[in-house]
């Protein structure tokens, strides 16, 4: 994770309000909730003008009488209110304990993707100097190896949000296969992810 300056100025913190705020509009949630939230939003209305002209004397007094017949006492909504705050709170508990068994499976990917990138790069270098060739093929080899290596928690990420692109896969692989012989580092990209 980038804990820098740069990153919490952008994506979290007090100072990213108005970023987060106009950026909230491409958000996937609010997408797939926007026609349930406006129906909700439209009947909300629709009852506080009603509620409003009804105790102005804006409404006929039979249609006025019938709006203030279904108000409802306050003592329900206080009592719901209180149960509901527990089950906010009870349900933000289990939320932050899926995200945290989540990112410690996630960190598992990222040190054994790591781990496998050092093994391959010193085997390749050991194997190499026993042949008496350098790295050669044992070379090709690692190299291919970090490569499908970097590339699995890009693929682990995509099968998870059942997403597929190839492209992101290919360079993925790519930028750490040519990197293989300096030691790797292919767990490093895609352990950010």
């Amino acid at each position: 994770l980038d804990y820098s300056f740069a990153y919490q100025a952008r994506y979290g913190g007090s100072s990213a309000w108005l970023t987060n705020l106009v950026s909230s509009s491409s958000s996937r949630v609010l997408t797939q909730i926007s026609g349930h939230l406006s129906s909700t939003i439209v009947v909300a209305a629709v009852i506080a003008v009603a509620f409003q002209a009804a105790s102005v004397g804006s409404l006929p007094e039979p249609l006025g009488a019938a709006v203030r017949a279904c108000a409802l006492p306050s003592l329900p909504h206080e009592a719901v209110g209180s149960i509901i705050a527990l089950l906010l709170a009870f349900r933000t508990g289990q939320a932050y304990d899926r995200f945290w068994e989540g990112r410690q499976l996630w960190d598992g990917v990222y040190s054994a993707t790591r781990a496998l990138v050092r093994l391959t790069s010193a085997t390749a270098r050991a194997s190499g100097q026993a042949a008496g060739e350098g790295e050669g093929a044992a070379g090709e080899s690692a190299a291919l190896i970090v490569g499908l290596t970097a590339a699995y928690p890009y693929a682990l990420k995509q099968h998870l949000r059942g997403e597929r692109d190839v492209r992101e896969l290919l360079e993925a692989a790519t930028a750490a296969s040519g990197g293989a012989a300096g030691g790797g580092g292919a767990g490093g990209g895609g352990g950010k992810r």
